[in-house]
């Protein structure tokens, strides 16, 4: 039987602001695989989400989780700074 991965609440506000760092016109003419690049740079550079990379395969979540956030119906966001998250 296959369980649904439930996700670490900080996983998931580590990676949308992360994302919300890039700005929003750049952000509106991204598809899937301008994600995936800047996914795997960002897993790379910081050491959590890196860490959390290795224990499992995080991509099918991200690109669920940061739908909203790319592509023309991207909205600029208001989020917290990472320190607030951690």
């Amino acid at each position: 039987m296959n369980w649904p991965v439930v996700l670490d609440k900080n996983f998931i506000a580590t990676v949308r602001i992360r994302l919300n760092h890039v700005p929003i016109e750049r952000r509106q003419t991204w598809d899937l695989d301008n994600l995936y690049v800047w996914w795997f740079m960002a897993s790379t550079e910081d050491p959590y989400l890196n860490r959390l990379t290795q224990q499992s395969d995080k991509w099918s979540q991200v690109k669920s989780l940061c739908a909203d956030l790319i592509g023309p119906q991207a909205t600029y966001r208001e989020v917290a700074t990472l320190t607030q998250v951690r």
